[in-house]
């Protein structure tokens, strides 16, 4: 389970709206893509709506428990990219400090 599917289960219909609404889609958009039915139970998505879940969930101080609501964790071009993985060793380095 992603920290996005974990934060959906307990979040409120407003919570989800307010997600959506500033990743720049509908509910039942973030629905399917949290339910992931059609891509055997793990999130699928294209890189911008990952990038714009994302920093949706950072601008709104979503954080489950689970961890920070990574685009990583949405699409899978995004798991491969180069950038993505520097901003994760640059996030790494942030938190020995």
């Amino acid at each position: 389970m992603t920290p996005l599917q974990a934060w959906y289960k307990t979040a409120t219909p407003e919570q989800k709206r307010l997600l959506a609404e500033h990743a720049g889609t509908t509910p039942g958009t973030l629905r399917q893509i949290v339910g992931a039915w059609r891509t055997g139970g793990i999130p699928r998505t294209t890189p911008e709506m990952a990038i714009a879940i994302e920093r949706a969930a950072t601008e709104l101080c979503i954080i489950p428990y689970e961890g920070r609501i990574r685009r990583e964790d949405l699409c899978a071009a995004c798991n491969g990219c180069d950038y993505a993985a520097d901003a994760q060793a640059n996030q790494k380095r942030r938190k020995s400090r």
